[in-house]
């Protein structure tokens, strides 16, 4: 099975699909220059909802999606926090 065909295997599931499209639509928000930082996990949280409700129907769809949106912008904190700490001394207050 080449690489394509297990990225099919993949896409094939909407959860699959939401779970993508949301971390894509979070790393747009984040390069968009006039977007402010603080608003981007209420965007990603809420279009997950929308998501949600629209792939899966429901409040169980709802839910779902909305745990997408945060497990989302989790994950990327996760990641990009200790690398940060790592690659950026912090600066030692003079005070």
């Amino acid at each position: 099975m080449n690489n394509i065909d297990q990225l099919c295997v993949l896409l094939s599931n909407p959860k699959n699909l939401v779970f993508v499209g949301l971390f894509f639509l979070g790393m747009l928000l984040k390069a968009t220059p006039k977007f402010p930082d603080w608003l981007i996990p209420h965007v990603v949280a809420a279009a997950g909802i929308a998501l949600g409700l629209f792939l899966f129907g429901g409040l169980s769809g709802a839910v779902l999606g909305f745990i997408f949106g945060c497990a989302i912008v989790w994950g990327h904190q996760a990641v990009n926090q200790p690398f940060n700490a790592i690659t950026q001394p912090q600066q030692k207050d003079t005070k």
